[in-house]
Formats: C-alpha cells, sequence, structure tokens
C-alpha cells in the first residue's frame, strides 16, 4: 500500500538529494581548487596488465623495460576523464576543451610521460593506494614545468584514479642555482688549495 512505502520513498528521495548535493560539492572543490587536478581512467591499462606475467610492481618495471611496445600500448589506455580550471591555468590553454584535445589527440604536452605514468603501474601492480613522482612538462607555449604527481589510487578492480600536480618550477630553479653555487665554491677551494700547495 502506498502508506507502508511513503516512508521508504521518502528515505530514498532523501538519500539522493544527499548524493547529489555531495557530488556538486565534490566538483565545486575540484574545479576551484589551486593545484592541478586529473581524473583518468586506467581500466583498459589495468585489462592489458591483468594479462602481463608479472607479479609485483618490480617485475612490471622491469618487464616493461625490455617491452616498450607494451608501454606504449598501456600509455593508449589512458584515458582523461577531466582536468580543472586550474590545470587550464597551469598549461597555458585558451579553454579546458583545447587542452583536453590536445591530450586526448596524443599530441603530449610532456617531455617524457611514461615514467609517471609507469609508476602508476607499477603502484597498481603492488596493492599501493598512491604513488608520488616528479614529471617534466611544457606549457602550450613551450614553457618548461617541473611538476610532482600524486596519483591516489582506490584500488584493483576500480579504473577512475585522481591525480594532483603540484607546481615545483620554481623550488627546482632554486634548487639548481644553489647546486651550481656549491659547486662553484667547491671548485675554488680546490684552486686555492693547489695554490698554497705550489706556494709552500
Amino acid at each position: 500500500p502506498r502508506s507502508t512505502l511513503f516512508p521508504y520513498t521518502t528515505l530514498f528521495r532523501s538519500h539522493q538529494e544527499n548524493l547529489q548535493q555531495h557530488s556538486f560539492r565534490y566538483r565545486e572543490i575540484f574545479d576551484k581548487s589551486y593545484i592541478s587536478l586529473w581524473e583518468e581512467d586506467v581500466s583498459g591499462a589495468y585489462k592489458i596488465l591483468e594479462s602481463l606475467p608479472c607479479s609485483t610492481g618490480r617485475e612490471l618495471s622491469e618487464y616493461l623495460s625490455n617491452h616498450p611496445d607494451i608501454s606504449g600500448d598501456l600509455i593508449r589506455q589512458l584515458k582523461i576523464i577531466n582536468i580543472n580550471d586550474y590545470t587550464v591555468q597551469l598549461f597555458e590553454a585558451e579553454s579546458k576543451a583545447e587542452l583536453l584535445e590536445l591530450l586526448i589527440s596524443d599530441k603530449t604536452l610532456t617531455q617524457d610521460p611514461s615514467p609517471g605514468f609507469i609508476k602508476i603501474l607499477t603502484a597498481m601492480m603492488d596493492g599501493d593506494h598512491n604513488c608520488q613522482h616528479e614529471i617534466t612538462t611544457f606549457t602550450i607555449s613551450g614553457t618548461k614545468l617541473n611538476l610532482l604527481m600524486n596519483a591516489y589510487l582506490p584500488g584493483k578492480g576500480n579504473g577512475n584514479i585522481l591525480i594532483s600536480m603540484m607546481d615545483i618550477t620554481k623550488r627546482k630553479h632554486n634548487e639548481d642555482i644553489l647546486t651550481h653555487t656549491i659547486e662553484k665554491a667547491e671548485e675554488q677551494k680546490r684552486r686555492t688549495e693547489v695554490l698554497q700547495n705550489i706556494l709552500l
């Protein structure tokens, strides 16, 4: 009877409304975060992983280093579902649609995208829930970027993953300057010691 179903109908509607509010809030946080966020589907790549003679991330890494064609197949299975507004800004794109078109059409902006992606796959193979890797990439205008990639992996069987990328270009630049300064100081110290030995 309708009177019997009414409480369950009300509960179902309330549950649906809560899900919609949660989804809206998630999208709002995703789009407005001041860090590059990517939603990606790796289910196609995971199917290939299941067919390979590997049981650990280390075995997978060694296998792929000897079979670059398989690495290419895995990378081509990667599907970008969404990127946030900051990612568009970071890569100097005019719009999300423009950047997605470049990424999806294999006009990759990365210098070498495979290490970061292989890192994700090896983490998946080991059952890890996150992994971190530094990658080098370029904006649409050709500006070099150094990014710290963090991938959040929900586990085997779930094809969607969330990736964040933090811009560490300035940090890497400062590290390079510091390294150069230290090397220059050490070289000057060696020359001074050689000169002192000659004069003694």
